[in-house]
């Protein structure tokens, strides 16, 4: 099974320079789990709810820290056409638990481990 049968969700960006809330309004609107980070220079990172606990416990005011102080960097990327057994690999290598799907050199969707699991629990023994 490659990812393409995942159906990637249409991406949910956000800017670097925004602030946290922004973020997390986007989260709750559209009901994902992460969203891509773009900067001046394309993409800049994932911002994730694991990412937005962690600036909870620390305590920062979501209205003024903006997403970039505590995005992933690393925006892990995996092809269309590769397997779902590859993308449970990087997961597991990267430690995440999204992938933005890369096509022809721009970001055309994105894929969770939550995806992977509802198609391998479909799959026949």
């Amino acid at each position: 099974m490659q990812v393409r049968e995942l159906h990637p969700r249409s991406v949910v960006t956000v800017e670097s320079t925004d602030v946290i809330r922004i973020a997390v309004e986007e989260l709750v609107r559209e009901e994902v789990g992460a969203v891509a980070v773009f900067g001046a220079h394309g993409i800049a990172g994932i911002l994730s709810e694991r990412d937005i606990v962690r600036a909870v416990a620390d305590r920062v005011d979501i209205d003024e820290t903006t997403v970039d102080e505590y995005m992933t960097q690393t925006a892990v990327t995996i092809k269309p056409d590769e397997g779902v057994h590859e993308a449970m690999a990087i997961m597991s290598e990267f430690g995440c638990r999204h992938l933005l799907v890369e096509e022809e050199g721009g970001i055309c969707g994105m894929i969770s481990v939550r995806d992977i699991v509802a198609i391998l629990g479909q799959e026949p023994d």
